[in-house]
């Protein structure tokens, strides 16, 4: 097994990449210290063969690919080839960064083949599933020359290595080496060849049983060259009190980041006051009620923000009525005009003007049509490409054409404002108010649509039901009942009294609430309706002090979906064992199908009853007045556990100890439950 890298960057792109001084040391000192056989140097829309060759001389035996990383059809594809091309390759990598500008610009897949003529040659590595993936029909159109993807995680990589239907999954740094850097990851694949070539790469990545996170074995991920291994699957951390467990379970957090790992520390969701885990168990609550709450009523916020900006009715009615009046005013002194007030412009009406956003969309919509290529063959099927071109051509010039007449309003609108501003000013004569009745009517027809908005909004209805191992979530929507009741909104002291009595209209409703100074119009969407959140254990009643601990554990477990690896400190802490076996352990074993979880414990049922497939044993020593831990790792069945160095502990011992207070204990409790039995 060879330990790679392929996606190194040396020099910072010109118009995409924050700046970074590359160290050169640092990079060495990164493949000597992670044991890498191979790396390829891969930046930005940039290769320079000069640094490459420097870089090559530097390292040494450690085989070094020259690379770009390419911005295609709006994703990122690695392109790797061998040293011997590297003078052609020079050529055409420099027509890649004469054809990027800006921080946007990226090559369409014709571009991209005129540059890379004989795509045979080299590896192409796509990011898979890593932001910014290329489209998956990009992939398909190159199918013949990929068979590797780019993943961001783990938990990615053993997803796709299981299916069948993916690319074959690898694993790199991204790295960036400056002085600065002290800490390598452990993100390389591992990957079954004897010699490093683009040939022996290519045929190897053809297999997805030729890859794995670690050397030895495929089921397992190496972390700091062996000084750690964890399983793909579950783990679990055995070891006294202060060997070390919780200092090896923050290895491997600060490797893999927290926006990545799901950590639930020791006693972080049970402190062993009843009033605290009350107290967590209810924010708990009011989060994901709030959550789902502002998920439910996006958009009627948006309809909400838009009637609270508008003129409420009555201003409106008065500016109608000032302009009738003003206007029997004028017709009553007709004769009575001067020069000044006599002239057309005086009172002359303004454009009603609206800016052309709708055909900018519509261009948009199309121009999105015709350059998608992940679904090229299903519009095919539908529209001809040369009727979306014409389609296209015609909505430009028809925008060009309304935007030309905008703008000319707007020009026109301004001119007899100023027009008529100098006009009055010379004048006796009352002016005509400028009023716009379009801005009137369309106010007239958005309060007439929200209220049929809220008659709709503010109905119960029942908007989530889930299940988490055995609590049931229920959650539904109902008017506020009274205004105490609505005054739990804001959290603070106001009175709401009068502002509910217009509950049932919205537009005076938002209108009272405009006038509480302590109410920002951004808050007035909130008043509308609340969400009832309600978690119910298995017979369907509210849940008891104890199953709310209970629930916060299987809460923060089943949020572990959302990262890509989950490590638990001690989930035994105040818990019973049966609850621990049902529920806890189920979890457990239904997340360690997807991504790697590690669990911490002294309990048999979750380190024993679990059947985990990995264990890990810490055990610290005092060296010079200094603690040294040291870590063991195998499987359950392995008659012992080893540690990087190769030395090697019992696992029977170490297992009893761990789980069973020893072997005496253990064979007591026996006697004792042989003796209850009979």
């Amino acid at each position: 097994m060879k330990k790679i890298d392929l996606h190194i960057h040396t020099i910072p792109s010109p118009v995409s990449d924050s700046h970074f001084d590359f160290d050169i040391s640092k990079l060495k000192e990164y493949v000597s210290t992670m044991g890498i056989d191979g790396i390829a140097i891969t930046n930005h829309n940039v290769f320079d063969k000069n640094q490459y060759l420097s870089i090559k001389a530097m390292l040494g035996d450690i085989t070094v690919f020259p690379g770009i990383e390419v911005d295609l059809c709006n994703g990122h594809i690695l392109v790797i080839t061998d040293e011997l091309d590297i003078d052609d390759f020079d050529e055409r990598t420099n027509i890649v960064t004469s054809n990027i500008h800006t921080p946007t610009d990226s090559l369409d897949l014709l571009a991209f083949r005129s540059i890379f003529t004989d795509l045979s040659k080299y590896l192409l590595i796509p990011h898979y599933d890593k932001k910014p993936h290329i489209p998956k029909a990009v992939i398909s159109e190159l199918g013949e020359y990929i068979t590797a993807g780019e993943v961001n995680s783990p938990k990615k990589f053993i997803y796709c290595r299981k299916d069948k239907n993916s690319l074959v999954p690898v694993y790199f740094s991204d790295g960036r080496f400056t002085s600065a850097t002290h800490d390598f990851l452990p993100r390389q694949t591992f990957i079954e060849v004897g010699d490093l070539s683009i040939h022996a790469l290519k045929e190897a990545l053809k297999d997805r049983q030729k890859v794995a996170l670690d050397g030895s074995d495929k089921n397992l991920i190496d972390i700091n060259t062996g000084e750690l291994k964890i399983s793909s699957g579950l783990s679990v951390v055995l070891g006294r009190r202060s060997s070390g467990k919780s200092h090896t379970l923050r290895i491997i957090n600060s490797k893999y980041g927290k926006e990545n790992v799901k950590y639930i520390k020791q006693f972080s969701l049970v402190n062993g006051n009843e009033s605290q885990d009350k107290n967590m168990y209810d924010n708990l609550l009011a989060e994901k009620k709030n959550s789902l709450f502002e998920d439910y009523v996006d958009l009627f916020r948006n309809a909400v923000d838009d009637v609270v900006s508008i003129n409420d009715e009555q201003i409106d009615g008065s500016a109608i009525e000032d302009y009738i009046e003003t206007l029997k005013n004028i017709a009553k002194d007709e004769g009575l005009k001067d020069i000044f007030s006599k002239c057309t412009l005086f009172n002359d009406y303004r454009f009603d003007i609206a800016e052309p956003d709708t055909l900018k969309q519509l261009i948009g919509h199309v121009l999105a049509i015709i350059s998608n290529v992940e679904y090229r063959e299903t519009i095919n099927r539908y529209i001809d490409i040369n009727a979306l071109k014409a389609l296209l051509f015609d909505l430009e010039i028809q925008y060009e054409k309304a935007l030309e007449l905008y703008n000319k309003k707007k020009w026109a609108n301004s001119l007899m404002a100023e027009i008529n501003k100098r006009l009055q000013y010379h004048s006796s004569a009352p002016a005509l108010p400028d009023v716009s009745f379009y801005t009137i009517a369309t106010n007239r027809h958005k309060r007439t649509k929200f209220k049929l908005l809220c008659s709709y909004i503010m109905r119960e209805r029942k908007i989530a039901s889930m299940d988490v191992a055995k609590f049931k979530i229920q959650a539904k929507t109902r008017k506020f009942e009274n205004a105490t009741d609505m005054k739990s909104v804001l959290g603070r002291k106001v009175s709401l009294v009068d502002a509910y009595t217009q509950y049932g209209n919205p537009i005076s409703f938002i209108k009272k609430l405009k006038e509480i100074e302590c109410i920002n119009n951004a808050e007035i969407y909130k008043f509308f309706i609340t969400v009832d959140y309600r978690i119910l254990n298995e017979y369907g009643l509210e849940v008891s002090g104890g199953e709310q601990s209970e629930y916060n554990l299987l809460n923060s477990i089943q949020d572990a979906r959302n990262y890509d690896m989950l490590l638990i400190d001690e989930p035994e802490s105040s818990f019973d064992n049966i609850f621990l076996k049902d529920d806890v352990n189920t979890l457990l074993k239904d997340l360690a199908e997807e991504m790697p979880v590690v669990v911490v414990t002294h309990n048999n049922t979750i380190g024993g009853s679990i059947h985990p497939n990995y264990v890990i044993y810490t055990e610290k020593t005092i060296v010079d007045e200094k603690p040294v831990f040291r870590i063991y790792y195998g499987y359950p069945t392995d008659k012992t556990l080893k540690s990087k160095t190769g030395k090697e502990i019992e696992n029977y011992a170490i297992q009893l100890d761990s789980l069973e207070a020893g072997q005496t204990a253990y064979i007591e409790r026996n006697k004792t439950y042989e003796n209850l039995k009979n």
